[in-house]
């Protein structure tokens, strides 16, 4: 919501709201997409962290931690000062930076490590099918 408000408050103060809007009507679906990605990424690992316990507090520490390991590790792996074949992998283990690194595809920027668009989305996709499915494997067990 918020980047769709920005989006409309550019348009409102361009001289032509018509020819801003048509102009960058592309924009605004990028920015619809992944906004909703980022919503459903993000809140599908909270949801299958915190299928995992029954309080709030160990449900937020869970989810914090595995976005700062998953982090770190991702970044550190990914450096540019390791040299090993097929480092520049490993930043698909960062939980954090995945939904930003498909923005910043889907608006044109350069990734880096320059991976393929293509990957950063469909490595989002499985973690979200992956944390959807943990959710419900966790429910599906304790109503047994």
């Amino acid at each position: 919501i918020p980047f769709v408000l920005i989006f409309f408050g550019n348009a409102l103060l361009s001289p032509a709201f018509s020819t801003y809007v048509s102009t960058h009507a592309s924009d605004l679906w990028d920015v619809l997409l992944t906004g909703a990605l980022m919503a459903v990424f993000y809140s599908a690992i909270a949801m299958a962290v915190s299928s995992f316990t029954d309080k709030r507090a160990y449900a937020t520490g869970g989810f914090l931690g595995l976005m700062l390991v998953s982090s770190v590790a991702g970044n550190v792996l990914a450096s540019r000062e390791l040299h090993f074949a097929g480092h520049e992998n490993y930043i698909l283990l960062s939980l954090g930076s995945m939904p930003v690194s498909v923005a910043r595809w889907l608006f044109g920027q350069p990734l880096e490590p320059a991976l393929s668009g293509w990957t950063y989305l469909g490595v989002a996709l499985g973690v979200i099918v992956v944390s959807l499915g943990l959710m419900v494997w966790r429910y599906q067990k304790v109503g047994d």
